[in-house]
């Protein structure tokens, strides 16, 4: 019975970036603030080594996710929950999975990125729509 070949597992510095991305994730969902998302976005800059992971995953640019990690802009609360919470599980599918389950659960992931590009743009469409309000109503 022959298996799958399986990904090599990730290396100490590779588990390391890991770790500091799991906790970045855990306290961003501490306390939730723009420092801590720009931290989430930094160290997921390892993990997500490429510009087309990123945009596979959360449909933004470089200049986007440049400014997210630099704390300059930030995404609306509930984008921040989605991609804080794409990565966590990222993150803990290449720490503890087998190599032939990860590029299962990844499709999973990439599958959503859809839904986040759908929200993305009502979010996106739903904030241009409030500042052309007048402020009366």
């Amino acid at each position: 019975m022959s298996m799958a070949p399986s990904l090599p597992s990730p290396g100490r510095d590779d588990r390391e970036s890991i770790k500091r991305l799991l906790d970045a994730c855990k306290d961003w969902q501490r306390d939730q603030d723009v420092i801590h998302f720009a931290k989430v976005v930094s160290a997921a800059e390892i993990v997500l080594s490429t510009q087309t992971e990123w945009l596979k995953l959360f449909g933004v640019s470089e200049g986007t996710k440049s400014r997210w990690a630099n704390g300059v802009a930030s995404p609306h609360p509930l984008l921040q929950k989605m991609v804080v919470g794409d990565l966590q599980k990222i993150a803990w599918s290449r720490l503890h999975l087998p190599g032939r389950l990860q590029p299962m659960l990844e499709a999973v992931l990439f599958a959503a990125e859809d839904i986040g590009a759908r929200l993305h743009g009502m979010l996106t469409r739903g904030a241009r729509a409030g500042r052309t309000r007048s402020p009366g109503r």
